[in-house]
C-alpha cells in the first residue's frame, strides 16, 4: 500500500471534518444568517488597503454554506471508509509474513508443516478479501442508496470514497489470487 492512499483518506477525512464543523459551528442568527469575513481588498505582499466597494464582512445566508453530505450519509460512508482502512492496515501488517510462508512452502523440500503454514496465512489473507469486498460491496450500496434519496452531495468527495474502498479490494484481491496460485 502505498502513502498516496493514506494521503486520499486523509484529504477526504479533513474535508468531512471540515463539512461537518461548517454544518454545526456556523449556526444562523436569530434572522437566519451566518455572517463571514470577506479578505481585504489590495495586493498580495503590500499592505491591505480597505476598497469602498468591498465590506469588511458579507452576510450569508443559512442556503449559502453547504455541508457536502448530510450529517447521517458522511457517518455511513466514513464507517465504510474506515472499514477498507482497517483492512489494509492488517494487509500491509501482515502480507510480509504472509508471502514468506507461502514462497516457503513452493521449496521442493517443504514440510508438511511449510503447508500448513502456507494454507493458515492464505487464509487469514482470504479473510482480509472478504472484508474488503464486503465493505466495496457496502458502499456499492449506498451510493445507490444516496442516489435514489435525492439529497444533494458533493461528488468528487463520494467518487474519492468509492475509488478508496475499490482500489483496496482490488489490491487485496489481486494478492490473494497471485499467492493463491502458488500453492499446489
Amino acid at each position: 500500500m502505498n502513502s498516496k492512499r493514506y494521503a486520499a483518506v486523509l484529504v477526504f477525512g479533513i474535508i468531512a471534518i471540515g463539512s461537518l464543523a461548517a454544518h454545526f459551528l456556523l449556526k444562523p442568527n436569530e434572522n437566519g444568517s451566518v455572517h463571514g469575513r470577506v479578505p481585504q481588498a489590495g495586493t498580495f505582499g503590500e499592505g491591505a488597503s480597505r476598497s469602498a466597494q468591498t465590506p469588511a464582512t458579507v452576510e450569508l445566508g443559512s442556503r449559502d454554506i453547504k455541508a457536502p453530505f448530510e450529517r447521517e450519509t458522511v457517518i455511513r460512508l466514513n464507517s465504510i471508509v474506515r472499514r477498507s482502512l482497517v483492512a489494509v492496515r492488517k494487509y500491509d501488517a501482515q502480507i510480509e509474513a504472509i508471502r514468506v510462508d507461502i514462497f516457503a512452502a513452493e521449496r521442493d523440500e517443504m514440510s508438511e508443516h511449510q503447508l500448513a503454514d502456507a494454507r493458515a496465512s492464505l487464509t487469514k489473507l482470504h479473510d482480509l478479501v472478504l472484508e474488503a469486498s464486503q465493505a466495496l460491496s457496502d458502499m456499492n450500496a449506498a451510493v445507490v442508496e444516496l442516489e435514489a434519496s435525492g439529497e444533494t452531495y458533493n461528488a468528487a468527495i463520494l467518487a474519492g470514497m468509492v475509488r478508496f474502498v475499490r482500489t483496496v479490494a482490488e489490491e487485496i484481491g489481486a494478492e490473494h489470487a497471485r499467492l493463491e496460485g502458488q500453492i499446489v
